[in-house]
């Protein structure tokens, strides 16, 4: 006898819960040579120009003795640069003292190379806690940061990179956020959202053209993350909560941009 289907499961929102990828990273040890075989060195090299034979020189008439120049004028200081945004993209290096020392964060991955901080223990005995005592704020990682890799490696892999003692190369995204607004009147929200359950966001899988975001024109795309719901923070039950009780939302979004 065929098994029973279980009934389409198409909501609005439709959601889907996923186990993190780990809590504040309590993992073995499980590096190898091999697992470390992503960190490539970059060989630089140099154009070699083509050869020639050299051209004697061409006698020129002599020429009267140009008048010595006038002393130059007082030099005017520079003009100080134009104080330039942040950057999106940040390189950092964090070491680990051994096996017992944990992590501090907890990271979240859909459908994308990046890994999204969900968490982060700024407890000076965790790694990254003690790492963000000793660095300015812009160079600390943070909640709503993506890392792009640890030691060249990307994705679910880069995880197992943090598992190590000793020191790891970490290359972060952090994008600005930004603010929607959706009014449902009487139309489902029209997102198909994820979460992980001991997360902090919401991811956006897919966007119907019948609900209540596509009909509000609001700039929310495959890919992005709702880190609040008018103002409020936490949990993916939390959100879900602020998305169902209240007609009119504000979403603020996350987007990665591509590399």
């Amino acid at each position: 006898r065929r098994a029973r289907q279980r009934p389409d499961d198409r909501v609005a929102p439709r959601l889907r819960a996923r186990a993190p990828i780990c809590a504040m990273f309590g993992l073995g040890c499980c590096c190898t040579t091999e697992d470390r075989a992503g960190d490539a060195a970059i060989v630089s090299t140099t154009a070699v120009g083509e050869e020639y034979a050299p051209t004697p020189p061409r006698e020129e008439p002599s020429q009267p003795a140009a008048p010595p120049k006038a002393a130059a004028g007082p030099q005017l200081p520079a003009e100080p640069d134009a104080e330039l945004p942040p950057p999106d993209t940040l390189e950092v290096r964090i070491t680990r003292d051994n096996m017992r020392t944990p992590m501090g964060i907890s990271l979240e991955q859909f459908e994308s190379d990046a890994l999204f901080i969900s968490k982060v223990d700024d407890n000076p005995n965790t790694t990254v806690g003690r790492y963000n005592a000793s660095v300015p704020e812009d160079l600390q990682l943070r909640v709503g940061d993506y890392v792009r890799s640890v030691d060249g490696v990307t994705g679910r892999a880069a995880v197992h990179q943090f598992a190590c003692p000793g020191e790891v190369r970490i290359v972060i995204r952090r994008p600005t956020p930004f603010m929607v607004r959706v009014s449902k009147d009487g139309l489902p929200l029209g997102l198909v959202l994820r979460f992980d359950t001991l997360g902090s966001s919401l991811f956006v899988k897919g966007v119907e053209h019948s609900g209540a975001a596509a009909a509000s024109k609001a700039d929310i795309n495959v890919g992005d993350r709702i880190l609040s719901v008018n103002g409020v923070r936490g949990s993916p039950a939390v959100l879900m909560e602020q998305l169902k009780t209240h007609n009119a939302v504000e979403l603020e979004i996350s987007r990665l941009a591509p590399a």
